[in-house]
């Protein structure tokens, strides 16, 4: 007779701070998306220019991990770690990208 092994994703020593030190990248995260999205809001006040990249920012704010996938099931928050960190890529990026286009706009003639 065979006996199937059930192991469980999310058990064992060390859940608890492993939950919690994901909820706390996530919500850190976060953060910097949300002062990330302030900061395109700013420049588009400032120059009186609408830009695609404060309404893709503040999408992804409302959809970010810290508040859409839990820590406490499956991975221990792996996931949730690994969408963050991913999400505050982008918004470093449309970071990048605002930068870039504010400069070539001041380039541009007339």
């Amino acid at each position: 007779m065979q006996t199937a092994l059930i192991t469980l994703a999310c058990s064992g020593p060390g859940v608890a701070n492993m939950i919690q030190m994901s909820n706390t990248i996530g919500y850190f995260c976060a953060a910097i998306g949300g002062v990330v999205t302030l900061a395109l809001a700013y420049d588009m006040m400032r120059t009186h220019r609408w830009r695609l990249t404060l309404l893709i920012a503040t999408a992804l704010l409302l959809v970010h991990p810290a508040w859409t996938i839990p820590a406490n099931h499956g991975d221990c928050g792996a996931l949730k770690c690994q969408t963050a960190t991913l999400f505050t890529a982008l918004y470093f990026c449309l970071l990048g990208y605002q930068y870039w286009a504010s400069k070539q706009a001041r380039k541009a003639p007339g």
